[in-house]
C-alpha cells in the first residue's frame, strides 16, 4: 500500500513536470518574440539583395533522448540538469539523496537492534534449559506412552560436552524429539516446529514467536504442569517487542531502497520527455514584401517560435 502511493506521487511528479516544461517553453518563445533584437535593410528595387540581419535565443543543439534517459536513470536529476530543466534536476536529486541517507540510516539501526535482540537471546534462553523441561514433561505432553519411550531413548543420547548451551545439544536428536511430540497430538498441544539450528536467522525469530519455546527462557517456571501455551513469559514478550524493532527499521529501509529504484526509472522517463520537449521548440522567420510609391520595396519579417507536443 505504501508503495503504490509512493509510485502514484511519482506519476503526478512526471505530469507537473511536463505541464511545467510545456508553460516553460511557451514563455520562452513569447519572450523571444518580443525582445528579439533586429535590424533590416531597405534596398532599392533595382538591387536584387535583400538582408534580413538579426539576433534571436534560436535553440540550435537538439538533446540526445537517449542521453537524457541515461543520465537520469544512473544519477536522478541529470537527465533533467542536461535538458536544462533545472526545478526538476533538483527535486529528483533530492529525493535520491534524500532516500538514500534514510536507507543507510535504518539499515543501520535495524543491523544494531538486531546485534541487541541476538545477545538478549543468548543471556537469557537455553536450548538445554528448553529440552530439560521436555524431559521432565514427556508424560504430560506426549499422551502416547509408545511416543514417550522413544523420545526418552533419544535424550539418553542427547546432551553433550560444550560451553555454550547451544553446544551441549545434539540437535538432530531434539529436532526428532520434537517431531515424534508433533505427531503424538500432546493433549491439543503438539509441538508446530522444529528448533532451527544456533544462529540461523529463523532460530531467534521462534524461540520469541511460539509458545512451544517459551520454557527455554530464565525466567520460565520449569516446575509447571505443562500447560505451556498458557504460560508465556516477560522474557519472551521483551524479547519479541525487540526483534520485532529490528524488523520494523528494515521495513523502513527496504520502503526507502524502493524509492531508490522507482526515482531512478520516473526521473529517466521525465529526462526523456524533458529532451523531447526541448526538441520540438524551434522558430521560424518568413517575410511580407510590399512595394512603396516611391518604388523601394519595404520587407516586413514575421518571426515565430513553434513548439509541438
Amino acid at each position: 500500500m505504501v508503495m503504490k502511493k509512493i509510485i502514484l506521487s511519482l506519476i503526478f511528479l512526471v505530469y507537473c513536470s511536463v505541464l511545467y516544461s510545456q508553460n516553460y517553453y511557451s514563455e520562452k518563445g513569447s519572450i523571444d518574440r518580443i525582445n528579439m533584437d533586429f535590424t533590416l535593410k531597405y534596398i532599392n528595387n533595382n538591387k536584387n539583395a535583400l538582408i534580413p540581419v538579426f539576433k534571436d535565443n534560436e535553440i540550435k543543439d537538439k538533446k540526445s533522448l537517449f542521453l537524457a534517459g541515461m543520465f537520469s536513470a544512473i544519477i536522478p536529476g541529470s537527465g533533467e540538469f542536461y535538458t536544462e530543466n533545472y526545478w526538476q534536476s533538483v527535486l529528483f536529486i533530492g529525493i535520491e539523496a534524500a532516500s538514500w541517507i534514510v536507507n543507510i540510516k535504518y539499515n543501520k539501526k535495524g543491523d544494531d537492534q538486531t546485534t541487541f535482540y541476538q545477545n538478549y537471546a543468548n543471556e537469557h534462553w537455553s536450548v538445554v534449559r528448553y529440552a530439560n523441561w521436555i524431559e521432565r514433561n514427556l508424560d504430560k505432553i506426549v499422551p502416547d506412552q509408545t511416543n514417550v519411550e522413544k523420545c526418552r531413548v533419544l535424550f539418553q543420547s542427547l546432551y553433550k560436552p560444550g560451553n555454550k548451551p547451544w553446544e551441549q545439544i545434539n540437535w538432530d536428536k531434539l529436532n526428532e524429539i520434537e517431531r515424534i511430540i508433533g505427531s503424538g497430538g500432546g493433549k491439543g498441544q503438539a509441538f508446530s516446529h522444529t528448533l532451527p539450528y544456533y544462529g540461523e536467522q529463523q532460530y531467534f525469530e521462534l524461540i520469541g514467536k511460539y509458545p512451544q519455546f517459551s520454557q527455554g527462557w530464565d525466567d520460565s517456571d520449569q516446575n509447571n504442569n505443562g500447560d505451556f501455551y498458557d504460560r508465556v513469559t516477560n522474557n519472551f514478550k521483551y524479547y519479541s517487542s525487540e526483534r520485532g524493532k529490528a524488523n520494523d527499521y528494515y521495513n523502513i529501509a527496504s520502503t526507502f531502497a524502493s524509492i531508490i529504484v522507482v526515482n531512478h526509472i520516473v526521473s529517466a522517463i521525465d529526462a526523456v520527455l524533458m529532451a523531447h520537449f526541448y526538441n520540438k521548440a524551434h522558430l521560424n522567420v518568413s517575410y511580407n514584401g510590399n512595394v512603396l510609391p516611391n518604388g523601394k520595396i519595404s520587407i516586413h519579417p514575421n518571426l515565430h517560435l513553434s513548439i509541438n507536443f
